[in-house]
């Protein structure tokens, strides 16, 4: 038997016995051998694996490893997570591969910015780690795109959105920063929403005194998405730069990307389970804590998402996990509009989307592979070493046993946030085991490795 180095001859290190490999062509028995870092070999249910350690998994669902592609924390912001403890939360929740946002201070070049998180990743991280370049819209900045490359990140962030905060992107600088990414290999990002739209509709309703968490949707409105997504498409087209539109929160945004692929473009679609599973309703009931960009939407919005994840026009999900505190969100309560955007969500992605697929058919078992793993490693680069439970992948798998229930606690997680927008729900399913490159991560909810066990995964460019 030829293991995932090359070698042969040698006994597998580890079995996992008796379980059902999902993969996102099906669902399989299977005996996963492990020797080192990789899969070795995925046999028949019958055959004779002798391996120095076996585990007996049966009855479980083997799935590959979560990969994150939407994860924020403290890069020189005011984000209460950093390296560590967002990696830690991952390991808890399955996610064996992050992919954060990673920008430098106003003083760094994006080589120097790049450079100083992948050195606190490699000694804090206890999760494998890929990396985003978030940009500003500096000219400077967006012609060093092909410094970003050259590290080995490949994928490009730009906003449409937050003008006052001096993020938003004209379209001659998305234009150009697309340019340079399809140049130099790599896929361009976008956050989408008319920011320019949106401003004008805040500072009416600020004027109006309509600043209670039940304005903040009409500040957003679901066509300053739907013009934002078709926008940066037309510009992709015209630069030849394939796409990658972030959290969806909407139908006609949805329906946006998935009118672009049937054209032939290279476009991709995230969502993310608080659009999936939360409506607008929740912003009268949680106020500042479910303030987020794009905001929460409509059931039917919810809906039309889950449909097209099962399509296959949105191809992944991720957490846009961005922590801030229960303090720092309150504000919201008597002006939304001076709350922080987002929700911490690394630790709860996984379980959440497995549990839909579970508890409510709402995705098939290998669509969730798919979604939370192989789509999004083949679109960022890392597949087949990342995504998927074959020979010669990384052993990144979660042991999941479909019979066990759970309730969503913000006490059980380690978000320094303190809270979680899913307070109290159920969960069908747990992941019991985790295993990064062939070794346990977590196991019973206990974190085995430490930090420093992640490695940085740079990225070749696009040929």
């Amino acid at each position: 038997m030829a293991d995932g180095d090359g070698r042969r001859g040698h006994a597998p290190d580890l079995a996992l016995r008796g379980g059902r490999v999902v993969t996102g062509s099906g669902v399989v028995e299977a005996t996963v051998a492990v020797t080192g870092e990789r899969i070795s070999a995925v046999c028949a249910p019958g055959d004779d694996v002798a391996a120095a350690r076996v585990l007996d998994v049966g009855g479980a669902y083997l799935l590959p490893g979560a990969i994150d592609p939407h994860v924020h924390f403290k890069v020189f912001n005011a984000m209460v997570d950093d390296f560590e403890t967002a990696a830690a939360g991952a390991a808890h929740g399955g996610v064996t591969t992050m992919i954060p946002f990673i920008g430098g201070d106003e003083r760094m070049s994006v080589g120097e910015g790049i450079d100083h998180f992948i050195a606190e990743g490699s000694a804090r991280s206890v999760v494998d780690f890929a990396m985003h370049c978030r940009l500003r819209p500096s000219p400077d900045l967006i012609e060093q795109i092909p410094e970003a490359v050259r590290r080995g990140v490949t994928s490009i962030k730009m906003f449409q959105a937050y003008r006052k905060r001096g993020m938003l992107f004209r379209d001659d600088q998305l234009l150009r920063g697309m340019q340079l990414a399809a140049a130099s290999g790599a896929l361009a990002m976008v956050h989408a929403e008319n920011g320019d739209v949106i401003d004008l509709l805040e500072d009416q309703l600020i004027a109006r005194g309509q600043t209670g968490p039940e304005h903040y949707l009409a500040s957003r409105p679901h066509a300053a998405e739907a013009e934002a997504v078709s926008r940066a498409i037309r510009l992709a087209e015209l630069a030849g730069c394939p796409l990658y539109v972030v959290h969806l929160s909407t139908a006609v945004g949805a329906q946006e990307v998935a009118a672009a692929r049937a054209r032939g473009q290279a476009v991709f679609g995230e969502t993310c389970p608080q659009y999936l599973l939360l409506t607008d309703d929740e912003m009268r009931r949680q106020k500042g804590l479910a303030k987020i960009a794009p905001p929460l939407r409509w059931a039917s919005d919810a809906e039309a998402l889950w449909q097209a994840l099962a399509r296959g026009s949105v191809q992944t999900v991720g957490s846009d996990h961005a922590p801030f505190t229960v303090a720092d969100k309150a504000v919201g309560e008597r002006n939304i509009f001076e709350a922080g955007f987002g929700m911490p969500g690394i630790e709860t992605l996984a379980p959440l989307v497995i549990s839909a697929a579970l508890g409510s058919a709402r995705l098939s078992l290998p669509q969730v592979a798919q979604v939370l793993a192989e789509n999004t490693a083949r679109i960022f680069g890392l597949y087949p070493r990342k995504g998927i439970i074959q020979a010669g992948a990384d052993a990144d798998i979660l042991v999941v046993d479909p019979a066990a229930t759970g309730t969503l606690s913000s006490r059980q997680l380690h978000s320094r946030a303190g809270y979680t927008c899913f307070e109290g729900t159920t969960l069908t399913g747990r992941i019991t085991t985790t295993l990064l490159r062939g070794k346990v991560l977590v196991e019973n909810g206990e974190l085995r490795q430490k930090p420093g066990y992640g490695r940085f995964l740079p990225r070749p460019p696009a040929r």
